[in-house]
């Protein structure tokens, strides 16, 4: 549920057809588990979110509701009723950034005993791909990289134009440097340089406030 009549819907449901009874009390914790991170790479997605904690022994008879909140105000929610999952349905239009999640009710429908609630928060960015290939010519290595990224006025993958960092590690070792900074214009960067050893190579797009950074996988030459 994605809409904003449909969180306020869940809101009204909430706080006006539930009234907790004078005997009511809290009985342990209900947790809305969602993705810290979400990555919107087409037009819809259906992210899966589920509950945990002592409302779980109660799954026949639970009712929970969240609430998102993003910078334009109340924009996601999600419902819990009599069950211990549900999809948060997201299009590309969703607005990036943090989703706050806020809890309007948590209860079990027998005694109405009510659960705590956590506040757990989501951020929202466009996906982006990474690519690279090396190829060797004796000791001269020819690095090229790809970046791309999900563009909601096309729904699809476009060029990515921002900063690339190419970098390599000799065989064996874990720490990564610096071989290469600039932009890749047009989503590609180009280096070639001289190395008689063999080395692992990966490039990393820088990312921002709306577009998720991307590194791509380890080549070897």
């Amino acid at each position: 549920m994605s809409t904003l009549a449909g969180t306020a819907a869940l809101a009204t449901l909430a706080t006006v057809a539930f009234s907790p009874s004078a005997q009511a009390a809290t009985i342990g914790s209900c947790r809305l588990v969602v993705p810290a991170q979400v990555r919107i790479v087409g037009p819809y997605q259906a992210v899966k979110t589920t509950l945990s904690g002592t409302c779980t022994s109660y799954a026949s008879s639970v009712f929970a509701t969240w609430t998102g909140y993003t910078s334009q105000g109340a924009e996601d929610g999600v419902l819990f009723d009599s069950v211990t999952s549900d999809y948060w349905d997201i299009y590309d239009w969703h607005t990036l950034g943090v989703v706050s999640w806020r809890e309007a009710w948590a209860t079990e429908q027998n005694n109405w005993n009510e659960f705590t609630p956590n506040t757990p928060t989501t951020t929202v960015r466009l996906g982006s791909w990474t690519s690279l290939k090396a190829v060797r010519s004796g000791s001269r290595v020819t690095l090229t990289s790809t970046g791309t990224r999900y563009a909601t006025t096309v729904q699809k993958r476009i060029p990515w134009q921002t900063t690339a960092t190419l970098q390599y590690r000799p065989v064996g070792t874990t720490t990564w440097k610096t071989l290469k900074k600039a932009t890749a214009t047009k989503g590609v960067l180009t280096y070639s340089y001289t190395s008689k050893a063999a080395r692992d190579y990966r490039v990393s797009y820088a990312g921002g406030t709306t577009i998720w950074s991307s590194t791509s996988s380890t080549v070897r030459k």
